[in-house]
């Protein structure tokens, strides 16, 4: 037997160890980054807002809280916006939202402009209410938008690059289409069980969806069939190689 073909098994087998370790970090820095991509560009803002919800009631009307607003904001060097509230489903609800350069100045601007709106609004009393919130949160602005973009992409090659080692590293160690299939599911397997885990932990009832996030494992499923043909026909290449390696060796 050629000396060659002693070493190419151990040596195969040590690689293919090696890129299902690379896969499985991969698939779960990218989990991790998942969560993170809302935290993640908001530490790049520059400005912070502060919001209030805006109510109203017995008989208050949008167009008496436009003209209000307007007035409030006519003579007040405040960046403000007033909008349907969309988090709520009652059709009497608004946003309003003031932006500064810190969270001080936000919060002291809401405050004043929320003062000013109900010394503007007709009979305020009973027919409008404005509840600030107690904190405050960056507002996006255009290099938090081009980091999130940035960041959403890097977790999708981190997931195809995942998928990709774990492929060929079943491909590496001759295994047939239940072991490609037991690679394709490793990422679901991580992730799952994770969430799983973490429900079994909480002993406070919590549903698995809502810890798990069914967008990345969605993402994951939508990746899979791309990284399973590029798997598939890397390792073709591969295997093909190592046939005219043996024959050459005989």
């Amino acid at each position: 037997m050629h000396p060659s073909v002693e070493v190419e098994s151990p040596t195969r087998a040590v690689w293919a160890g090696r890129l299902w370790a690379i896969g499985v970090l991969l698939v779960l820095a990218a989990y991790f980054l998942w969560f993170g991509r809302d935290f993640i560009p908001n530490l790049a803002a520059a400005r912070t807002k502060a919001t209030a919800v805006v109510s109203l009631s017995h008989g208050g009307t949008e167009a008496q809280l436009q003209r209000a607003f307007a007035a409030a904001t006519s003579g007040a060097p405040v960046d403000a916006a007033l909008e349907p509230a969309t988090s709520r489903a009652a059709n009497d609800s608004y946003d309003l939202t003031v932006t500064a350069d810190s969270a001080e100045r936000a919060k002291t601007g809401l405050t004043t402009l929320a003062k000013a709106l109900e010394s503007a609004f007709p009979n305020a009393e009973g027919r409008l209410l404005v509840s600030p919130n107690d904190s405050t949160r960056p507002a996006p602005d255009r290099l938090t938008r081009s980091i999130a973009i940035a960041l959403r992409g890097l977790i999708v090659a981190m997931i195809l690059g995942s998928q990709l080692l774990l492929v060929v590293a079943a491909r590496m160690e001759g295994e047939g289409r239940a072991g490609l299939l037991a690679a394709i599911a490793t990422p679901f397997v991580l992730v799952l069980s994770g969430a799983s885990s973490g429900w079994r932990r909480g002993g406070r009832g919590v549903a698995i969806d809502e810890i798990a996030d069914w967008q990345f494992v969605l993402l994951l499923l939508a990746l899979t069939p791309l990284s399973l043909l590029v798997g598939l026909w890397l390792g073709r290449g591969s295997r093909a190689a190592r046939r005219r390696g043996r024959g050459a060796a005989r």
